[in-house]
């Protein structure tokens, strides 16, 4: 359990200085819009390339984590446009609000993925994260980018789709880091040792800006839909990748790495979604800031809860 908690730990603290540089105003409100951009379009792609280029598919089942993930999102796609009519009535939402709650379940964070079970599981953990990540990027971009267009107010003036994902550092870095690998190319060891040096300074940041943008203050017509969402994400979230895991016959670290990566909290670039496309922006800020604070405790349960179920099963 010590092992799990330190691996948990220090993710959430790096988060939580995020949260206290915003706070104590370190750096200008002005300034964080051009962090982000910073840790998205230049140290997130280093990062992919890295992972990539240096991952060992043949230790973990390619095909049957690929699709595990592929097949648990679109499940989870599924389920949340079946039930928008009564989540709807439940909680008393239009149709905008519904698009960040969907927004909020479908949606994972892969940099808190990726810093626990790299503290985990290493490098094969890793890989695991990342290959979520490369395979699930683009048609979770297409889904909510048209969830989002079709139920929001539809105010915003967003990029066409087909743009947006051909400059997208995911997408850019996820192709040349696989190409890299699977054509056996080896890079000049000074290019090496510079993707090495960007990735190492990619997650740090991302958790700190991950913190900075969190809101503390929800409105309680919020907190119903924005726990439901939470749920989803958090708890069935894991339970839906670890089972469709287990059917395709992965097992051990890799499997337990699944579960992580089906349970760590929402993106916040859902939030830039909502904004500009008409949805509700600030009841997605609201979900993210609860799923990031509950995820201390309900990954620490999903852990050990994958470990149990993989020595009884």
């Amino acid at each position: 359990m010590s092992v799990v908690f330190e691996g948990l730990l220090p993710v959430f603290l790096i988060i939580g200085l995020g949260v206290f540089i915003k706070y104590i105003k370190l750096i200008p409100d002005e300034h964080w819009n051009g962090a982000e951009r910073l840790s998205f379009f230049v140290l997130l792609p280093p990062l992919m390339i890295n992972a990539l280029y240096k991952a060992d598919f043949t230790q973990i089942s390619f095909g049957g984590v690929s699709l595990a993930f592929l097949l648990g999102m679109t499940f989870t796609i599924v389920a949340g446009l079946a039930i928008r009519a009564p989540m709807k009535k439940l909680f008393a939402i239009d149709d905008p609000a519904y698009s960040s709650v969907f927004q909020g379940f479908t949606r994972w964070n892969p940099f808190i993925a990726m810093a626990v079970v790299e503290k985990l599981y290493g490098g094969p953990g890793i890989t695991i994260a990342i290959l979520g990540m490369a395979v699930m990027t683009v048609p979770l971009n297409v889904v909510n980018v048209s969830v989002v267009g079709w139920l929001g107010k539809r105010e915003g003036n967003p990029q066409p789709l087909l743009k947006t994902l051909m400059y997208n550092p995911i997408i850019i870095g996820t192709i040349i880091g696989l190409a890299l690998n699977f054509l056996a190319i080896k890079l000049y060891a000074p290019i090496e040792v510079t993707l090495e040096l960007m990735a190492r300074a990619t997650l740090p940041v991302a958790l700190i800006l991950l913190g900075a943008g969190l809101k503390l203050r929800m409105p309680r017509n919020f907190f119903g839909a924005a726990l439901f969402s939470t749920f989803v994400r958090l708890m069935v979230g894991p339970l839906i990748i670890f089972t469709i895991g287990y059917w395709f016959g992965i097992r051990g670290n890799d499997l337990a790495a699944m579960a992580i990566c089906g349970g760590v909290p929402t993106a916040m670039s859902g939030y830039l979604l909502a904004r500009q496309m008409g949805g509700d922006a600030p009841l997605h800020a609201a979900i993210t800031t609860m799923q990031t604070v509950l995820s201390f405790v309900t990954l620490y349960l999903v852990i050990l809860a994958a470990d149990y179920a993989l020595k009884i099963l």
